[in-house]
């Protein structure tokens, strides 16, 4: 691995939260930051996204959402037995804003 970084002069990492532009810094040692993008509003994510953002485990969001805590849907298509579920991550902004001490 460390022979291809050597022979690379740009990396883009992207993820759930945002993206970062990484290019090989003149001297050939370490990198400069090109461009960072940061998403901070996603209005639906899936339980990685709750995760990242907020902390919360896919077992307690299942509780969350049991309990009408937060809202989700299920996005899958006829007559399938299972689907995507997205969470509407404005329902837990709005819980945990109701709930913050």
């Amino acid at each position: 691995m460390a022979n291809v970084a050597s022979t690379v002069s740009t990396v883009r990492l992207t993820a759930s939260f945002g993206s970062l532009e990484l290019a090989r810094h003149p001297s050939g040692r370490g990198w400069n930051i090109v461009t960072m993008t940061e998403q901070t509003e996603i209005e639906f994510g899936r339980f990685a996204d709750l995760r990242s953002r907020f902390g919360l485990t896919r077992s307690t969001a299942y509780k969350l959402i049991a309990g009408g805590k937060i809202k989700s849907a299920v996005v899958k298509e006829k007559g399938a037995r299972s689907g995507i579920r997205l969470i509407d991550m404005q329902s837990v902004r709005e819980f945990l804003r109701a709930n913050t001490r």
